[in-house]
């Protein structure tokens, strides 16, 4: 009797385990399905503007004396229509090349300089390739390379979220730097740290 009743016992503790794993499969499944919808329908096309990142006034001064010249500074852009993700970087790397329209502001992308393509990965990488004018007509400095490297990278990343990384090519090809500081080998991230 005492067998039977341990058996019985065991039978319905392995039942009702079973029965709670496929519970907790079924919500985990259906908490990512619901997960996976919600990332997709915030993506950046709700979102009725973005931001461009730009220098301040003295940006090109290779001193800089002034601390606020050090910094990036974020312009509210609207967004007008609906654009895919390759297309908004497009737009918004064009935005940089074109420079703000504030005089307070000024641009961190050296004239001359043309976007010859914008793609992007499925991990999320996105890689930009400019003419060589961003090289060849860029100040130089430590700080003004800085601040021309973190624009792009800023306003991509932070305006477009399937972007996670940037990679600058020129004219389709690795380069190690921009202007001989920053290291352009690896992918680069968002950089807070240098906008106010």
């Amino acid at each position: 009797m005492i067998k039977k009743t341990t058996i019985v016992f065991t039978i319905v503790i392995l039942s009702c385990i079973f029965l709670l794993f496929c519970k907790a499969n079924s919500y985990a499944d259906t908490f990512q399905i619901k997960q996976t919808s919600i990332s997709e329908s915030e993506s950046y096309a709700k979102k009725p503007f973005f931001y461009l990142y730009f220098g301040s006034q003295d940006f090109g001064n290779k001193n800089f004396t002034n601390t606020e010249n050090q910094f990036l500074h974020a312009v509210e852009q609207p967004l007008t229509h609906k654009k895919t993700p390759e297309e908004l970087g497009q737009h918004i790397i064009n935005a940089l090349i074109e420079g703000p329209k504030t005089r307070n502001l000024i641009r961190t992308i050296p004239v001359g300089t043309k976007l010859r393509a914008l793609y992007l990965t499925k991990k999320g990488e996105a890689f930009v390739d400019f003419n060589s004018a961003i090289s060849n007509n860029h100040p130089g400095g430590i700080q003004t390379e800085i601040l021309t490297i973190y624009s792009i990278v800023n306003s991509l990343i932070l305006n477009i979220d399937q972007i996670k990384t940037v990679k600058i090519l020129i004219n389709g090809l690795e380069s190690n730097t921009l202007a001989g500081h920053i290291d352009l080998r690896f992918p680069l991230t968002a950089n807070m740290m240098i906008v106010r």
